[in-house]
This record gives C-alpha cells, structure tokens and sequence, in this order.
C-alpha cells in the first residue's frame, strides 16, 4: 500500500516535456489510405459509367425476329395514350416502313442505336431497355405498331419485305 502511495505521488511531480525531433524521420512512401480508396473507387466508377454509355450508344438487340405474317392482339394496359412503333433501327426496311406510318407514332428501338437514327431522321427516337415495352406489351416479333382502342392497346405485328 505504501508503495502504491508512493507511485501516486512521485507520478503527479513528473510533466510532460517535448524535447523536439533528435534524428532522422522515415519519410512515408505509400499513398495516403483514404486517398487511395478515393482515386480506386473514381475509377472504378468511371470505368462502370463509360461501360453504361457505351451500352447506352451501342445497345444489343433484343433478339425479336421480324414478322413473317401479320398477327393482332389486344393487351389490357390502361392509361397509356400513345400510338408507339416497335423497330430494329439496323435494319433499314424497317425503317422505311416506319417512315411511312406517319408522324404521330413514337418510335421505340428494339435494336440499333437510337442517337445515329434521331442525327439521321431529325427526329425523337427511343430505346425500350430491358424490353420492357415488348415484355408488357406482349411483342414476340418486330415491326410492331401498338395503338391505343376502347382502354386497351391494339398490338399490330407486321411483317416487313426484306
């Protein structure tokens, strides 16, 4: 116990004293940690944008054959108001046919990259990403016209001359 007092009283006497730098430091080398991680990760996510647009300029087709024989259905979608038309803009006799529908149609592409086409035709054209127009609208093969009658759609499957 008397020890212990004697630790207690000798310790409170004793300061902290900066004596300055006496030799050399070793310089560090390596990047800063959380520089790192920053340069990696802008990187990275770069790299995934640069992957994005350039999917977004070149996307694949969705792998929709052309019509063969003209079919019909209608699809239960209320509330879309939109006469749309359903093209793979690589190939040019869909376009065509396209063209020839008139101006009040919304092109959607299923194939092809939409920028070339809207710089060509000076028009507004869309892409259905993920088919998630074909999906709902239920398009197994393209050219397809799909206008809107009494509530529901009206999905036209045309076939094109090639």
């Amino acid at each position: 116990m008397k020890m212990l007092i004697a630790l207690l009283a000798f310790g409170t006497l004793l300061e902290a004293k900066d004596f300055g730098v006496k030799g050399p430091l070793f310089a560090i080398e390596e990047e800063n940690l959380e520089t790192h991680f920053q340069n990696t990760c802008a990187e990275s996510a770069e790299k995934v944008l640069s992957e994005i647009r350039e999917k977004i300029e070149h996307p694949d087709s969705l792998g929709l054959p052309p019509a063969v024989e003209a079919s019909s259905h209608l699809v239960d979608l209320p509330g879309l108001g939109v006469k749309m038309l359903f093209i793979d803009g690589d190939d040019p006799n869909q376009v065509a046919w396209a063209q020839e529908q008139g101006d009040d149609f919304l092109w959607i592409l299923v194939g092809g990259t939409p920028t070339d086409l809207e710089e060509k035709l000076g028009r507004e054209i869309f892409f259905d990403q993920m088919g998630l127009y074909t999906k709902r609208l239920k398009i197994k093969e393209i050219p397809a016209k799909a206008v809107p009658e009494e509530g529901q759609i009206r999905v036209i499957q045309t076939p094109v001359k090639r």
